[in-house]
């Protein structure tokens, strides 16, 4: 029983020590491990909002040749939100929606005139599609609700 005693305080102070060591090996390896982490989170968030783009171009594509069909004086809105800022335009049968990290673009059957929209991130837009009857050529402008 003295023996015991007399070592305790001896096992305490390695054992604090390990613990030590221990917590300094796991901060070691978080800190090497957060720059892998937060670059894969940023991959993750431009892919998405590429795709996001990519959705975004071929709907208003879709409603253009939509509206085209049915003839002037139609219109119809797209309401979207996009996850990053970009510019939206039109000319001729193509639609283009660039951002300094890509460019989406769709092909359309009818004339689209659409001047440059700056669209901000994360705010819900509307876009309103217009069928002018001028030659075929369909009008967008941005409206936020």
């Amino acid at each position: 029983m003295e023996y015991a005693r007399k070592r305790s305080p001896g096992l305490r102070g390695q054992l604090s020590l390990e613990m030590l060591l221990l917590l300094a090996v796991n901060l070691s390896v978080f800190i090497i491990l957060l720059p892998a982490i937060l670059k894969s989170r940023e991959t993750v968030e431009l892919t998405m909002a590429i795709l996001n783009d990519q959705k975004v171009v071929t709907d208003v594509s879709n409603i253009v040749d939509t509206i085209c069909i049915l003839g002037p004086g139609n219109r119809q809105d797209i309401d979207i939100v996009l996850l990053k800022p970009a510019n939206l335009s039109a000319s001729g049968k193509e639609i283009l929606l660039e951002r300094a990290e890509s460019m989406q673009t769709a092909r359309t059957d009818c004339e689209v005139a659409i001047e440059k929209i700056e669209i901000p991130s994360k705010v819900p837009a509307k876009i309103i599609l217009t069928n002018a009857g001028a030659g075929g050529s369909i009008v967008g402008k941005l409206y936020y609700p």
